[in-house]
């Protein structure tokens, strides 16, 4: 039985993945406790185009649980809203798998993704940077922000304030932030 369960979440880790295999991931968070903000607006069930489920609940002062569930498969992140100047983002982690062998768990490295948030009574959206964008904007020699590339993914190693400034430096940048989800509100 806890194989099959191990194999479940494992099958669960990989979807989630995939879905957000061209996003751009991040070592560090986008957030200082200072920069968190809260909306209640946030709170609730919503569905985007390809019917994937985003329940946002209250977990804390400025904190939200995320169960994201694609074609019936729920992962839970921990999230916080983010406000840099003018600009509202999310900032979500992965929560702890529920898988109890330590020396697997011990493989695993959780990263952070941001998207540029607008939240609206019946609706969201959501809007991921561009990979190919970041990608020509960090070989360029002017953009200053420290990443790894493994395969095809960009993982940023950059700190907090160094993020912050990037992201605040290109949120209004309709190249950069293309990718964009609306989610309807459910409940």
């Amino acid at each position: 039985m806890k194989v099959l369960q191990s194999t479940r979440w494992c099958l669960v880790f990989l979807l989630v993945v995939l879905c957000f295999m061209g996003c751009i991931r991040s070592l560090h968070p986008l957030y200082t406790e200072e920069d968190l903000v809260f909306s209640t607006d946030l709170i609730g069930t919503w569905i985007d185009k390809e019917n994937n489920i985003w329940t946002f609940i209250a977990a804390g002062e400025n904190s939200y649980s995320l169960i994201f569930s694609e074609e019936g498969e729920p992962a839970q992140f921990k999230s916080h809203l983010v406000k840099l100047g003018a600009y509202l983002f999310l900032d979500t982690y992965p929560e702890e798998p529920g898988i109890k062998n330590s020396f697997y768990n011990m493989h695993l490295i959780g990263a952070h993704l941001f998207a540029k948030m607008e939240i609206y009574p019946d609706s969201c959206i959501y809007t991921l940077m561009d990979h190919g964008w970041l990608e020509n904007t960090l070989t360029d020699s002017s953009a200053n922000l420290s990443y790894e590339k493994i395969d095809d993914a960009i993982i940023l190693t950059a700190n907090t304030k160094d993020l912050q400034a990037f992201f605040l430096k290109y949120a209004n940048n309709a190249q950069a932030f293309k990718d964009t989800s609306i989610l309807r509100r459910q409940s």
